[in-house]
């Protein structure tokens, strides 16, 4: 029933755009060139319904966060997130178009869908879920991130005359690989698989907080 009701309630206020003058009664010359629309008597039906629509997926996203599995968190969290522009945007030209004032909404709209879809790319792509998940604030990839990078640096002193603890270093890096790649999954035996490596191995690799 839902598929039906969406789709139809967009091709009315198509229609209504299209062949009536009630949502938008015509188009003028803006100063910068552009072509803006003059609001109809019935013109802020159209605005519900772009605000509706963006907070029914919005709250689809934030149940996707709460209650779907670790991959759906990160789908759900990275879209959210590249709604985000598009959403303060949206909000932003309909308060702006309500206090009187012109704008070409499609010129501002368009940037947004850009940083938008940019954004959903990653959504099809495990590794670039993660890529993006680094630039999420306290997530655990970029808990992982900012700790492998603070390592790797150290991995440069040499090139500077100072002396590191190369045993010790990549133990720090097999620690964090571990430990971060524990967090996706259930036993020691999935880790293990993933990273190809024994289960005797990988409970020596563990940090002591891990095993208990």
């Amino acid at each position: 029933m839902q598929n039906i009701i969406s789709p139809l309630i967009a091709y009315l206020l198509s229609a209504g755009i299209l062949f009536s003058d009630l949502l938008i009664s015509g188009y003028q010359l803006l100063p910068n060139g552009s072509i803006t629309r003059i609001t109809g008597n019935y013109y802020i039906v159209f605005q519900l319904y772009i605000l509706i629509s963006l907070f029914l997926a919005i709250s689809a996203l934030i149940i996707g966060i709460a209650k779907g599995g670790v991959l759906t968190k990160k789908r759900c969290t990275v879209a959210i997130l590249s709604f985000a522009p598009f959403i303060t945007i949206a909000v932003l030209i309909v308060i702006l178009m309500q206090l009187g004032y012109k704008l070409n909404m499609a010129g501002f709209l368009s940037l947004a869908n850009c940083v938008m879809l940019f954004a959903f790319i990653s959504l099809t792509d495990k590794h670039k879920l993660f890529v993006m998940m680094k630039f999420v604030p306290f997530s655990k990839e970029r808990k992982f991130h900012l700790e492998l990078r603070s390592i790797l640096i150290r991995f440069s002193l040499p090139a500077s005359g100072k002396s590191v603890d190369m045993k010790q270093l990549l133990k720090e890096v097999e620690e964090l690989v571990v430990k971060h790649t524990s967090q996706y999954f259930d036993t020691q035996k999935e880790v293990a698989r993933i990273l190809n490596i024994s289960e005797s191995s990988l409970s020596r690799k563990l940090p002591k907080r891990e095993k208990s």
